[in-house]
This record gives structure tokens, C-alpha cells and sequence, in this order.
């Protein structure tokens, strides 16, 4: 068997069990291949610093998304396509409008080894080395709606989040530790941004229970006043 470069992407027929294209055009290796969501095209992310789609019915190049400043990890489309999101060894999480070619940056405190979109709600589940752990993050503004740091020992992480991925029907997800040999699989409820509100729930309540008595002793009130206006007329 001869050895496949590391920059080159082969297209399998899965029934004969034989490779039908071999895509050549990165530079360096690559990390991970996506399809977009109507199988039309190919998202590939290169230790090259790029990202390729490719045309899956000529498998020739429809763009090259450039931008990050380190190889790109990981890569993955949003549910109606518009949007692909990218993570890069430079730190960064990048937001590819597709219709206009730019891209939004996200920070991230670390390497992001993983990037995937919940199917049904606006998130994005993202992973990495040491200190970028696992973050959900809204995928309008990247605002990190919650960070999970199961992996930390006395002595600090262990190991990277190699990856993170939310189940088919989006309830459950699951996270990959490297050096920590363990796999991790969450219940997800969505939570929001840690931001207490104007009115505290307990108050909504308390202010409730007194207008209730305020408007049963007006009612009484009324129903005394009605009385006796009766007997003082007889």
C-alpha cells in the first residue's frame, strides 16, 4: 500500500470499497473534512492556515478561506449553510459568512481541537487544550454562554478536550479527554448568559401575594360598605 500525503483528501465509493477522487490543494496536512449539510460541498480544514470547499460534483475548489494566523483544526457548517466555523491553532475561532466571504473573530484561551453547531438551537460547542476546556457559545456573537472544567486535576488540566460533539437529536453531548483517557457524555439544557435579572423571581412572587390581599381586603371592604348602607336605609 502506498503512503497517502498528508495534504491530500481521498473521496471513497463506500459500496465498491475504492477511492473515486483524490483532492490535492492544501499545502500542509489535513485535520478534518465536513460536508455541508445538502452534500453539495466539501469544508476541509489544512494545517496550511486555510480552509477549501469543495465542489462534490467536480471536487474542483469553490473558495479558499483564509485568515487564521495558525492551522486550522476544525471546521463545521451551520444547519442552513450560510455559516461555516473554523478553530485554529492561533487561539482564535473564526465565523465564515459565506455569502459575503468574511469572517467575525471569537478568542479563545487556547488551541480549539473542535467545533460543532447544534442542529436546532443557536450554539456552538467548542473544545481544546488546557485552559480552553469545552465552551458553549452563541453563534450569532460568539459570547461563551457556558464553560465546563471537568478535566482539571490538583495539579491543573488534564490533557486536552481532543473533541466535543452534541448528539443527532441535540439533547445529550459528548467530550473526549485525551491524556485523561475519558470520554464524557453530558444531559444538555441550554443555560444563558449568568446576568441576574432586574427583578428577582422571589419578588415576583411576594409582590403578587400582597396585591392578592390587598384586592380580597378591598372586596371585603366593599361588601361591609354595601351592608350597611342597606340596614341604615331600613
Amino acid at each position: 500500500m502506498h503512503n497517502v500525503p498528508e495534504n491530500m483528501i481521498k473521496i471513497w465509493d463506500f459500496n465498491k470499497r475504492t477511492a473515486i477522487a483524490n483532492l490535492t490543494g492544501h499545502k500542509d496536512g489535513v485535520m478534518e473534512v465536513k460536508w455541508s449539510p445538502d452534500g453539495s460541498l466539501l469544508a476541509s480544514a489544512s494545517d496550511d492556515k486555510t480552509i477549501k470547499l469543495w465542489n462534490a460534483t467536480t471536487w474542483g475548489i469553490a473558495a479558499t478561506l483564509t485568515g487564521h494566523a495558525g492551522g486550522v483544526l476544525s471546521v463545521d457548517w451551520s444547519p442552513d449553510q450560510k455559516f461555516l466555523v473554523s478553530g485554529s491553532r492561533d487561539y482564535k475561532m473564526r465565523l465564515w459568512n459565506l455569502m459575503t466571504g468574511q469572517s467575525t473573530v471569537w478568542q479563545a484561551p487556547n488551541c480549539v481541537r473542535s467545533v460543532d453547531y447544534h442542529h436546532a438551537r443557536p450554539v456552538i460547542l467548542a473544545s481544546g487544550v488546557s485552559d480552553s476546556m469545552i465552551m458553549i457559545r452563541n453563534s450569532t456573537t460568539g459570547a461563551v454562554l457556558k464553560t465546563l472544567d471537568e478535566n482539571r486535576g490538583p495539579a491543573g488540566p488534564v490533557g486536552s478536550i481532543m473533541s466535543a460533539r452534541w448528539s443527532p437529536d441535540g439533547k445529550m453531548m459528548a467530550a473526549a479527554s485525551g491524556k485523561e483517557e475519558t470520554v464524557r457524555v453530558y444531559a444538555f439544557g441550554l443555560g444563558h448568559p449568568s446576568v441576574q435579572p432586574l427583578i428577582p423571581d422571589w419578588l415576583v412572587g411576594v409582590i403578587l401575594f400582597v396585591v392578592g390581599i390587598i384586592v380580597a381586603t378591598m372586596a371585603t371592604f366593599l361588601i361591609m360598605a354595601r351592608r350597611t348602607r342597606k340596614i341604615e336605609r331600613r
